[in-house]
């Protein structure tokens, strides 16, 4: 790099790393670059990349069903359907967003509360040493069995009890008085595959003789004596168990023999990270589903074992899962989002961009009014969700909506960094019922005062435009919607408008004089080599490095974009080179 020109301003106006030239100072030409370049939309279907860039850009929404845990609305892997948060809000239509149904407390039980079952036309949670079972109007208990419950399971008629120190116990909808099935003290039951299955310590059985009492021998035993069985699953060939040991959890699996009568002996058939623990498994709709100490797992078998997929961060443990229709609800609660003891559920039909084993989620139900408590069970029973909390009661979805909702979308930076003045945003519901209304308001760059907010109640126009005006290099939209009259609204859409602020460029056109007979800036003339002066700025153009350029008082670094030479050019008094005008284009990078 050339030292800077001394003899500028002084004999000459410009030089350009460090070699002093000439101008035609009435050719001297300094503007900013276009900072939008032109658009041409190749695309069959007209969007929002069919609009012309120059007027105000635009970001929408109209479809939700890709779920929640989307920071970044617009980066190159986001999803159009995700958004960022919710709660209340029921996202699974396409098209629409509306209320999810308030959970009302149908028991307050005192004491401890746990798993809840449905069989034979009830619904059984475990307390202590019996089962209080409903029958949907009305609440009764068994009578107490020999020791405290601590797992069950069911076959639709009867429930298996596994008892502290009484064996395994069951009772049926015509006998609530528990019947001896099997001598076995076990951690777990579960009924797969048409098997009731039994763990206790590091040992699986199969106790699916209920005529014989005596404890079955082990179908596996493990070398490690502190092994621990935490559930059981089925898929598609296999029974499976989860266990652990330490911060080591693996999924183990089962064959049945040809002929029914036995089981083949057990492998290892998955494992899951240092440190994370299955608590619940299900299969469903060929996929084979973990609630772990972290999230929700989805896997589905391949050969003799299961590929186990991300996990669905949940912040908590996820101790149950409830698959119905399309979906499977799980146990969680929803601290950074102010909520207390609540469901997730996650639709198997649809499936996050490039994950396939990571399907769309959202937050569910929420047991309103109680931030303490564990939601610890799930169950769907008059095919209404029902979940039981820890120390609380027990809460079924009910017909009514919650009083409101809201959705965060992901951040909108229209895929720059750079600033923007974020202009309007729009927000239409197809039905907004009397008393219900749709508020919305829009943080830039999360701050904690809204640039705009606003609502609308008009059953007769329910569009509602914000008015932004906050500049920055993402905004975040929040939807709330509010229920009136014991309805719901519909959103169907919303849209953000912003135009973009970038630091602008100059660019410098510079008319140098390339002579062989060239006059000084205060007086006087010297001679030069055009040929060699150009030769030497070409030589800068095709480097592509920056130069520092002197104008006059002012200096700045560049970039050479462009050189014409031209145009009256003419031949030099040798005959052996030109001379003339040469325009040189600057853009400017750093000026100063």
């Amino acid at each position: 790099m050339r030292a800077r020109s001394g003899e500028v301003p002084g004999a000459y106006a410009v030089a350009i790393a460090g070699r002093s030239f000439a101008v035609d100072v009435d050719q001297w030409q300094r503007g900013t670059l276009e900072t939008q370049r032109q658009q041409i939309d190749v695309s069959e279907v007209p969007g929002e990349q069919s609009l012309n860039p120059r007027d105000l850009w635009r970001r929408s929404q109209h479809d939700w069903t890709h779920g929640s845990g989307q920071l970044w609305r617009d980066r190159e892997e986001a999803s159009p359907r995700r958004f960022d948060a919710s709660r209340g809000v029921d996202p699974w239509e396409r098209g629409e967003l509306t209320l999810l149904p308030r959970a009302e407390r149908i028991d307050s039980f005192s004491g401890t509360v746990g798993k809840a079952i449905v069989a034979a036309g009830r619904l059984y949670v475990v307390r202590g040493n019996f089962l209080s079972y409903w029958n949907g109007s009305s609440w009764s208990d068994t009578s107490s069995f020999s020791s405290t419950i601590v797992d069950v399971a069911t076959d639709g008629e009867r429930v298996y009890c596994a008892t502290e120190s009484d064996g395994i116990e069951a009772v049926t909808s015509t006998s609530d008085n528990p019947a001896t099935i099997n001598d076995l003290v076990a951690d777990r039951v579960a009924f797969a595959k048409g098997r009731l299955m039994a763990a206790a310590g590091a040992d699986v059985y199969d106790v699916s003789d209920i005529t014989d009492p005596d404890p079955p021998d082990p179908v596996s035993a493990l070398v490690n004596p502190d092994w621990q069985w935490d559930t059981f699953g089925e898929g598609l060939r296999f029974i499976f168990a989860a266990g652990h040991s330490g911060d080591t959890s693996m999924v183990y699996r089962w064959g049945i023999r040809e002929d029914g009568t036995r089981l083949r002996a057990g492998a290892q058939a998955g494992r899951l990270p240092d440190g994370e623990r299955v608590y619940a498994m299900v299969f469903y709709l060929g996929l084979v589903v973990l609630g772990t100490s972290k999230g929700v797992r989805l896997g589905v078998e391949e050969g003799e074992g299961v590929q186990i997929g991300p996990v669905v961060e949940t912040g908590g443990p996820v101790r149950d899962l409830e698959p119905h229709g399309r979906f499977v609800w799980f146990t969680w609660s929803d601290p950074d989002n102010g909520g207390g003891p609540s469901l997730g559920r996650i639709d198997l039909t649809r499936f996050l961009p490039g994950q396939d084993l990571v399907a769309a989620w959202a937050p569910d139900l929420e047991a309103e009014g109680v931030s303490s408590g564990e939601c610890v069970s799930v169950v769907t029973f008059d095919d209404r969700r029902v979940f039981v909390v820890e120390g609380e009661g027990v809460f079924r979805e009910s017909t009514v909506p919650v009083g409101e909702g809201w959705v965060d979308s992901g951040r909108v930076a229209f895929g720059l960094d750079e600033e923007k003045v974020f202009w309007s945003f729009d927000v239409h519901a197809d039905s907004l019922p009397v008393g219900a209304t749709v508020a919305a308001e829009v943080r830039v760059d999360g701050s904690d005062d809204p640039a705009g907010r606003g609502s609308v109640s008009s059953v007769s126009d329910p569009t509602l435009r914000v008015r932004v005006g906050g500049r920055g290099e993402y905004a975040q939209s929040r939807v709330t919607l509010s229920a009136g009259g014991g309805e719901a609204p519909v959103v169907t859409r919303w849209l953000l408008r912003a135009y973009g602020v970038p630091d602008r460029s100059d660019v410098v056109q510079v008319p140098l004089n390339l002579y062989e007979t060239v006059a000084r800036f205060h007086g006087g003339v010297e001679h030069a080599d055009p040929e060699r002066e150009f030769d030497w700025l070409k030589r800068i153009e095709r480097d592509g490095e920056p130069v520092e350029v002197q104008e006059l008082g002012r200096h700045y670094w560049a970039v050479i974009d462009q050189i014409v030479r031209g145009p009256n050019l003419r031949l030099s008094t040798d005959g052996h080179s030109l001379e003339g005008p040469c325009v040189v284009t600057l853009r400017v990078i750093d000026d100063g």
